[in-house]
């Protein structure tokens, strides 16, 4: 009797050692595989609710310790692949249908919080000493912070992970817990292994992917101005003119209020651009964008339909955005 009485313990034992992990040796383990990353690939779809028709950015991520990232950005409705890339060299953001490719300095992705890196997911949670955690029935979920600098409205991640720890699911929500954005992975896995030259930007600026040739032959050879959608409180637009620039013309309206800015937009040109100035690579609905900062002036740019758009003005980032997103959501005039 004792005998059975000492085998039913242990299996007690075994069976509570097998259990699900509570949140304290879940986040040590999150810590251990953060620290000891090596590479990975991952794809999902990013859904984005902007107040209109919500915005399908299909998403291939590529990691190689200890530095080097390849993050391919689809908009599914335009076929339109932008590809933000980072290797000894820098940061760039290349538009292979356009063979056009900007470099700059950053320190990119450190404290960028974009949802469809792992590592952001994962010091998403390690950091948050306010975080929620439960088990469901195949996962585990955490309720965290944003940490994003570029969002202030984004306040709140939920996080699903598998439990082998790999991403099935976030959600970004606002204050009133709206989901704003969300990825939902359908592929992932650890210990990926690329070629030599899988974060060359030639290689990635070349590699033209199948379904946007069709979109390059397409685009307009004329230019046609967009006006933004929206604008900040007060400002109007006060001038607009065309001038002959040395690629074609570039359409410049200025705008007036208590934060004036410029927009320009002219057609995109095959080129490489290369500056020594630092900045950050910025997600907006439908295309990527550079933001950088010049003493009291704020510069954001980006290509989307065939041209080339430049945003200059002592304006808040999120203000900035707001007017490019508009801007990527109107018709031409």
């Amino acid at each position: 009797m004792q005998a059975r009485w000492a085998g039913v313990l242990c299996l007690f034992l075994l069976l509570t050692a097998c259990g699900p992990k509570d949140s304290k040796d879940v986040i040590e383990d999150l810590t251990d595989r953060s620290q000891h990353l090596e590479s990975y690939s991952s794809h999902g779809t990013m859904t984005i609710n902007n107040g209109q028709e919500p915005q399908s950015i299909d998403i291939e991520v590529w990691y190689q310790k200890p530095n080097f990232y390849r993050v391919a950005l689809t908009n599914t409705k335009k076929n339109i692949t932008q590809i933000l890339l980072k290797n000894k060299s820098g940061v760039y953001v290349l538009t292979p249908h356009l063979k056009k490719s900007f470099r700059f300095q950053s320190d990119w992705p450190l404290n960028s919080g974009q949802i469809y890196l792992y590592q952001s997911i994962l010091q998403n949670v390690i950091t948050d000493p306010k975080r929620q955690f439960r088990t469901e029935k195949n996962d585990y979920r955490f309720d965290v912070a944003t940490n994003n600098d570029y969002h202030r409205t984004w306040v709140k991640q939920q996080i699903w992970l598998d439990r082998d720890y790999l991403p099935k699911r976030v959600n970004i929500l606002d204050e009133n817990n709206h989901v704003m954005v969300q990825v939902k992975y359908d592929k992932f896995k650890l210990d990926t292994t690329f070629d030599k030259d899988a974060f060359d930007m030639d290689r990635n600026l070349q590699g033209l992917p199948e379904n946007t040739k069709q979109t390059m032959a397409n685009t307009s050879k004329t230019l046609s101005a967009v006006t933004p959608g929206y604008l900040p409180s007060g400002s109007r637009l006060i001038d607009e003119e065309t001038i002959q620039g040395m690629h074609g013309p570039i359409v410049v309206m200025r705008f007036m209020g208590k934060q004036p800015f410029t927009l320009t937009q002219r057609l995109a040109k095959t080129m490489e651009v290369s500056t020594s100035m630092k900045g950050d690579p910025i997600d907006l609905d439908d295309a990527e964008g550079v933001w950088m900062k010049f003493a009291t002036q704020q510069h954001l740019s980006w290509t989307m339909d065939g041209k080339d758009f430049e945003l200059v003005g002592n304006i808040p980032l999120e203000e900035m955005q707001k007017i490019a997103n508009s801007v990527l959501n109107q018709t031409e005039k």
